[in-house]
């Protein structure tokens, strides 16, 4: 063996040597040293050629083997003469094929439980070694007992997918198929915690909140603001935002969200993976931001169109240069500026997802128009009212144009006459038998004595007589 060769493998302490032969023998296996070392291959005589030869692949495989053990553990070797005694006592004493250690083994086996701390990767590398273990004292674990063990010692998180395995094909319950369904399920859940964890964060704020509110209305407020909050969590990347500190700008590949646009020649900006991409247009996107704990629109003024950006990016720089305050925490993301809060929800990944929800297409082509707004928010008060508050800079961002423009349907509703209902006279007959209601009921499920399926009922109007 070159003596530069090294290889990075942890030395054996005693525990875990599964894994620890395991890594030893590709080393063997790529030294091609692996029969010497099992015993297949031995010292030949009267050819002293092929006896340096084999001397040579010995020394290589005691070196082996010996570096890569503790001192402590080199006791149990010290006495031997080649590779093949060392690895033999090595395996004679770390696999005991005795019928107590397959009982420990076996017992290990049907006892282990997945934690909560691990990972869906790491519960499947422990049944594996378990199940090699066993193998390994003559005891081979097969397929559906490894599938069986898996499923039955996962967390009662998962218990909606073990349901759902149970209806897969079953020509396709394998334990690989079975391992990468729960790798997914994992991604799923974690999300889930996540959400879950945010929305935690959220309704401890609403709670302070309650006092000074109704208590049922705040109750239906929450329950409603939580499901929101969970679809926008759980929403991919591509219709969301995220913080950014490093953008100068704000940013987005949508098109169809901007309510003003101006395209412009092109600018290239450098992404975080030192690529660039080029911006083709700049307007105001607007959208529904969570302030206050309350829905309101909102508007993201100088936003970039970058159509091959595949993320949207709320910028900070963009903020903070209007006077807001930024803050962030291990959970949570804040823009500040007066009394006015608008927030962002940390993600498992470090990012922060501000908590906007966008206008439908055609939603956000009239919500540029805020005359509309403020004649509901001020009880559908009259288009001049609203003129003479826009004249004197009481409305933000409405023009005389928006207020011309104005349409309320419900006003129109409102405002509307009708012509009253004409009365109608009628005359009732006072004589009995000169007014008779008649009704056939049936087919009745059952055959009377009589052996009939229906029935008429007569009743008079006056008298009120009846007859079947």
């Amino acid at each position: 063996m070159d003596k530069s060769k090294s290889y990075n493998i942890q030395k054996f302490e005693g525990k875990n040597f599964q894994l620890w032969k395991f890594q030893l023998e590709i080393i063997f296996r790529a030294e091609g040293l692996l029969d010497l070392v099992n015993g297949k291959t031995e010292r030949p005589e009267d050819d002293r050629e092929k006896e340096k030869a084999w001397d040579d692949k010995n020394a290589k495989a005691m070196l082996i083997i010996s570096t890569a053990m503790e001192f402590d553990q080199l006791q149990v070797i010290i006495a031997c003469k080649n590779a093949a005694e060392m690895w033999m006592r090595l395996k004679t004493i770390h696999e005991q094929r005795s019928a107590v250690n397959k009982i420990a083994l076996k017992q290990q086996f049907f006892n282990y439980k997945m934690s909560e701390t691990d990972t869906v990767g790491q519960h499947i590398s422990k049944i594996e070694t378990m199940a090699q273990s066993l193998a390994d004292v003559g005891e081979p674990v097969g397929e559906i007992d490894k599938i069986a063990k898996t499923l039955g010692s996962l967390p009662f998180k998962y218990g909606s997918f073990i349901t759902a395995w149970d209806s897969y094909d079953e020509n396709k319950q394998t334990f690989d198929n079975l391992t990468a369904r729960l790798l997914k399920e994992e991604q799923r859940l974690a999300q889930g915690d996540e959400t879950t964890s945010a929305l935690a964060a959220l309704k401890s704020e609403c709670r302070k909140l309650q006092s000074k509110r109704n208590a049922e209305k705040s109750q239906n407020n929450s329950q409603a603001l939580s499901a929101e909050i969970k679809n926008i969590l759980t929403e991919g990347y591509e219709n969301v935002w995220l913080a950014d500190s490093a953008a100068s700008k704000h940013m987005t590949f949508h098109k169809e969200w901007f309510t003003t646009f101006k395209p412009i020649s092109s600018v290239s900006i450098q992404i975080g993976d030192n690529s660039f991409v080029k911006a083709e247009g700049v307007g105001t996107v607007s959208l529904m931001a969570l302030v206050n704990n309350e829905w309101q629109p909102r508007t993201l003024e100088n936003t970039l169109y970058v159509p091959n950006l595949r993320k949207n990016l709320f910028s900070i720089g963009a903020v903070t240069d209007k006077n807001f305050k930024v803050i962030f925490d291990d959970q949570k993301i804040e823009v500040r500026k007066n009394q006015l809060v608008v927030k962002g929800i940390k993600l498992s990944n470090h990012c922060y997802k501000m908590l906007f929800k966008m206008f439908s297409v055609e939603q956000a082509n009239v919500s540029v128009n805020q005359a509309k707004l403020w004649h509901d928010r001020l009880g559908h008060v009259n288009n001049n009212t609203l003129k003479d508050m826009a004249n004197n800079g009481m409305l933000p961002n409405v023009s005389l144009k928006d207020v011309n423009d104005l349409f309320c349907e419900s006003c129109q509703y409102g405002k509307a006459h009708r012509k009253t209902f004409s009365s109608i006279s009628q005359s009732r007959v006072f004589k009995p038998g000169e007014f008779i209601h008649t009704d056939v009921c049936g087919k009745m499920p059952v055959t009377s004595v009589g052996g009939a399926n229906y029935y008429v009922l007569f009743k008079d109007d006056i008298t009120s007589y009846r007859f079947v």
